[in-house]
């Protein structure tokens, strides 16, 4: 009897001798108790490409919408200038068309003017052929004045002849008849002398009125050179109008093609944010069932879970799943991830990364035959977690495994507790 209550003595001394003892860093007892403290955290999730899309288009929706503000400010302005720039020019336009057919009336009584100096033109010439045959007879009418003084010399004679003759009735007659004569030759001579001069005067008249056509012919020609300038300038004018009138097009054309943009944008943004909505809506799901499921390994804080974006990470403690030092699992172990592989193989449309995670502690003495590093223990856990997932339903295409060593830690590797956290399994649910 004293032997069966020295025993359990026994155990409990050699016990509290364990616990009060530093452990070793590479005792395997002190691995399991520190593997059996630990508490799985899981690793900072990747970035959704699907958020940074969401991301990126709301910033070019932001870019376009801003650059579509600009535009139908910038176009408002133009389209302002432009119409009251194209009202002015309209109204310059419909001015230049009635001086245009004043110029063109105006080019009509140039014409007219030109036959009317053309006219006259030949009229003077006429007059200088006639001036000239006049001048001739000037000659002749200094010869025929000649003549009228000889003849007055002569009449004086032949009255003092008739003076003295007044007795002879047959002289007197005579001489009154040369006298008549005389007097005639004397009166054709004098008209012949007034017709001259109204010559000369008709001569000076036809020059004034030639000299001032041609000026006038020269004015006309002066302003018919000024409207051709104005008729050039208006034509850049109604170039330049035009030219705003395409710009302006292009810019409401340009304005369309952004607002299309933006719409397809838009659209593709909602389609975007509603396939988002479905898989986070999915992802609760998932993450409820597996609550539910592993509400009791939860609570011991063998099993953790968190949800950032679409993306959840389940973190299970290696003390639940493996001996220390060990890569094959443990019954109770096998059993959690068989039942998160049923739950997860209801979700088809999503994909599984399982990683192995170790402390910084070097493996030594026997179990570095089997595992040199701690990369090539946290890879063969790995991969015993996708087989255990597999045989709960999973498609093994779906998972895939990786083995991170100390690489990922969690917590500081100085400290007992710290490297317990690191020592850990994550399951990544992504899509």
């Amino acid at each position: 009897m004293k032997q069966v209550h020295m025993v359990p003595l026994a155990l409990s001394a050699l016990l509290v001798t364990a616990c009060t003892t530093a452990p070793a860093p590479n005792d395997t007892a002190s691995r399991a108790l520190n593997e059996m403290k630990a508490v799985a955290r899981p690793i900072p999730p990747k970035p959704d490409p699907r958020d940074l899309r969401i991301a990126e288009l709301e910033r070019q929706k932001a870019e376009l919408e801003a650059e579509l503000a600009r535009v139908r400010a910038s176009l408002a302005g133009d389209v302002d200038q432009a119409n009251s720039r194209a009202r002015d020019l309209e109204s310059q336009l419909r001015q230049r068309e009635a001086e245009l057919a004043s110029l063109r009336s105006a080019s009509g009584e140039r014409d007219r003017l030109a036959g009317q100096l053309s006219d006259t033109e030949r009229q003077l010439t006429a007059k200088d052929q006639e001036i000239s045959s006049l001048r001739a007879g000037v000659g002749e009418k200094d010869r025929l004045a000649a003549e009228l003084a000889t003849l007055q010399g002569q009449l004086s004679a032949k009255d003092q002849e008739l003076t003295a003759l007044k007795g002879t009735t047959g002289d007197k007659d005579r001489l009154a008849t040369e006298l008549a004569a005389l007097q005639g030759q004397l009166s054709a001579r004098d008209q012949e002398l007034a017709a001259l001069k109204g010559t000369a005067g008709d001569r000076d008249r036809l020059s004034a009125e030639l000299a001032q056509a041609k000026q006038h012919v020269a004015e006309l020609e002066r302003q018919l050179g000024a409207k051709d300038h104005e008729i050039t300038a208006l034509k850049g004018v109604v170039n330049e109008r035009e030219r705003l009138i395409a710009e302006l097009a292009s810019a409401k054309q340009r304005t369309a093609d952004l607002e299309n943009e933006l719409a397809r944008r838009d659209q593709e943004m909602a389609g975007l944010k509603g396939a988002l909505d479905q898989q986070k809506t999915s992802l609760a799901q998932a993450k409820e069932d597996l609550s539910k499921l592993l509400q009791a390994e939860v609570a011991k804080g063998q099993v953790t879970m968190k949800q950032l974006g679409d993306q959840l990470t389940l973190g299970l403690a290696t003390t639940l799943l493996f001996d220390s030092g060990e890569a094959a699992l443990k019954p109770g172990g096998a059993d959690v991830l068989h039942r998160i592989g049923g739950v997860l193989k209801q979700y088809p449309d999503r994909s599984i990364q399982v990683s192995g995670h170790t402390d910084n502690v070097p493996i030594k003495g026997r179990l570095a035959q089997k595992f040199p590093t701690n990369l090539e223990l946290s890879q063969a856990r790995a991969e015993s977690a996708r087989q255990a997932l597999t045989d709960g339903g999973m498609a093994a295409e779906k998972i895939e495994t990786m083995g991170h060593a100390d690489s990922r830690p969690i917590a500081s590797n100085s400290t007992a507790e710290g490297r317990q956290k690191n020592r850990r399994v994550e399951i990544v649910v992504k899509h």
